[in-house]
């Protein structure tokens, strides 16, 4: 995953909806096992109705 969004911001424009996109398109295909466990971690806290995806 870290690949395709730093190809994707490479790129330039709306940096953020395209590193959305494909992070969303990346992560449907591949699911949490890509994105690195320090992404995960530094994610801010969900509220407590969300379920835990990890």
């Amino acid at each position: 995953m870290p690949e395709a969004l730093w190809t994707t911001a490479s790129v330039g424009g709306d940096i953020a909806t395209t590193c959305a996109i494909v992070g969303g398109i990346v992560a449907a295909r591949t699911g949490l096992a890509a994105v690195p466990a320090t992404w995960l971690d530094a994610c801010e806290p969900l509220p407590e109705w969300v379920p835990s995806a990890h």
